[in-house]
């Protein structure tokens, strides 16, 4: 029987397409420990570090077209369902 399956030819494909995209809505309770935001001037974004306990999601990354302070927390506080007031109370601040 090895010898049957040996001597047949392979077939290597080109290319691996994926059908589609799929959009998952995903509802998690969990406590927000810290978010780090590094402010990039110079490209005019910002990167979000947001570390969690109680799921295991542990942690999440964003980016934000954004480098306004008040922007960054909007947007984060909008991802999260929080409160601006409540993302200022966490948040930690790089500029680079």
């Amino acid at each position: 029987m090895s010898d049957r399956v040996l001597s047949q030819p392979s077939t290597t494909l080109d290319k691996l397409e994926a059908q589609g995209q799929y959009q998952v809505q995903l509802s998690l309770k969990l406590t927000v420990l810290s978010i780090d935001a590094a402010i990039d001037r110079t490209d005019n974004i910002s990167e979000v570090n947001v570390r969690t306990m109680g799921s295991a999601l542990e942690e999440m990354e964003f980016k934000f077209p954004t480098t306004e302070f008040t922007g960054v927390e909007k947007a984060i506080a909008q991802e999260l369902g929080l409160s601006p007031n409540d993302i200022r109370k966490l948040i930690r601040y790089r500029l680079d």
